[in-house]
């Protein structure tokens, strides 16, 4: 309903609706969720830094490391994180 009257909140109830979907331990949802986000706003901090901690939460490591050159990139995360992943 929040979407009908506010297509551009798209994002924030997107990143809210994964969040959720997460904290009830749906990562698959999760992920499905942040995916056709990433494709709609590939270069929004918020979506890359969800994208990460899900891939990390799941142990999906070729994913994290497939993602560094984004997180690098549109510097989403300070360097020393990103050197410890």
């Amino acid at each position: 309903r929040a979407l009908e009257r506010q297509p551009q909140a798209e994002l924030a109830i997107a990143l809210s609706h994964a969040q959720l979907q997460m904290d009830r331990g749906d990562t698959e949802g999760a992920l499905v969720t942040l995916q056709a986000m990433h494709e709609r706003h590939p270069h929004n901090a918020q979506v890359l830094r969800q994208l990460q901690r899900l891939h990390q939460q799941r142990g999906d490591w070729s994913s994290v490391i497939r993602l560094l050159p984004e997180l690098r990139k549109d510097k989403v995360l300070p360097a020393n994180e990103l050197a410890e992943l």
